[in-house]
């Protein structure tokens, strides 16, 4: 599988913030959240001050934002996984030291699934 290594490092220790990142050249921001009574992330994505979506639930091997289908969205896919194998959720215990949420290509998204 040739899938890119390319992944958003979210440091847990400085949640909740904003992010501003580059996506397949478009500038977007996400807003990181943790939830501790149910042990897991969200995040909201803005574009140019536009919020686009807010508390989308991190969910080990679902791609963020899937749910919509619109030209202001990045034109990759983020997705938490564990390319060890090691873990299979992402909550505080495994974000960031063997579950991260990585940046990949439609393309690579087909390799990730005829992986599983």
């Amino acid at each position: 599988m040739a899938v890119t290594q390319d992944y958003i490092d979210i440091n847990k220790d400085m949640v909740p913030h904003t992010a501003c990142i580059r996506l397949a050249g478009e500038r977007f921001d996400l807003r990181i959240s943790y939830n501790p009574a149910g042990d897991f992330f969200t995040i909201d994505l803005l574009k140019r001050g536009e919020i686009l979506v807010v508390g989308e639930k991190m969910v080990y091997g679902i791609p963020l934002f899937s749910a919509y289908a619109d030209e202001r969205f990045p034109k990759v896919v983020l997705i938490p996984l564990d390319f060890s194998g090691a873990a299979q959720r992402a909550g505080w215990d495994e974000l960031g030291e063997s579950v991260f949420l990585y940046v990949v290509t439609p393309e690579d998204m087909e390799d990730i699934k005829n992986a599983s």
